[in-house]
């Protein structure tokens, strides 16, 4: 009796010893089936280390979109259109919900952006003071103005080519929106303000010849105006591609140009 205790005995004092040494413990045990006696091991790992993720918080979405303006009826006097350049990143991003069953993600994100916008315009300062209208551009003629003056013996109507310019502006915005992607294609929808600089102005009215009602309505400053933005997207991008193609439209109400359209890329990774 006194052996077998004793092995018992030093058994039990090498189990810490054991513990120690090392992580993975082996436990014996036996289970009878039917008579028969099934020797069972069961391995456990206890692993106290950190784990850490290597991927960072936020990757930066960078965006750029060449855009044409189609809204104000300035297009249809002048015959040329209003351009402009979209830069833009994202500062948040956050993943509402994520199916990779069906490849669909949703997410949240907010932008910072600056349009360069080059707007065709007129220079009000060489108008005659005989003017009483003005004529459409059209495949084969420039805008014109046309002149009336009163003689003795009649009446003169003249017409001459308006010198269009153009101005250019730089207008940062700020919005937050939505965008979801399934199977590589994406839709976004965002809301947010746009500043528009002190030395803009709305554009004059110009108004069709007539001896009774005026020629033109001279364009108001803005004065440094915080206007709404409004944008919907509509992108593809390939399978494990972070190139996406986008293309936008972009409603600036109670700016000199009002409304936008055009194509971009953007270089994206998955939302987190």
């Amino acid at each position: 009796m006194r052996p077998a205790c004793l092995i018992l005995f030093l058994h039990v004092l090498a189990l810490p010893v054991a513990w120690g040494a090392n992580p993975l413990i082996v436990f014996n045990d036996s289970i009878v089936i039917d008579g028969t006696v099934i020797q069972v091991e069961a391995q456990v790992r206890f692993d106290s280390l950190p784990q850490s993720s290597a991927r960072p918080a936020f990757d930066p979405t960078w965006s750029v979109c060449a855009m044409t303006g189609v809204g104000t009826d300035w297009a249809y006097w002048s015959g040329q259109r209003d351009v402009a350049l979209g830069l833009e990143m994202q500062w948040l991003k956050r993943t509402l919900h994520r199916d990779f069953r069906s490849k669909t993600t949703v997410w949240v994100e907010g932008t910072l952006g600056a349009m360069l916008t080059s707007n065709v315009e007129v220079d009000q300062g060489t108008f005659p003071d005989s003017l009483i209208g003005f004529l459409p551009a059209t495949s084969n003629q420039p805008l014109r103005f046309v002149t009336s003056q009163q003689f003795d013996i009649g009446t003169e109507t003249d017409t001459s080519s308006v010198t269009t310019i153009r101005s250019a502006s730089f207008m940062p915005y700020a919005a937050l929106g939505l965008t979801g992607e399934k199977k590589g294609w994406s839709f976004r929808m965002q809301a947010g303000i746009q500043f528009f600089p002190s030395s803009m102005a709305l554009r004059i009215v110009l108004n069709e010849p007539s001896l009774t009602e005026p020629p033109f309505v001279p364009g108001a400053f803005i004065e440094g105006q915080v206007l709404p933005r409004f944008e919907s997207a509509v992108g593809y991008r390939a399978p494990r591609s972070p190139w996406m193609f986008r293309i936008h439209g972009t409603a600036l109400p109670g700016a000199p140009q009002n409304l936008w359209v055009g194509f971009g890329v953007t270089y994206i990774k998955d939302a987190d």
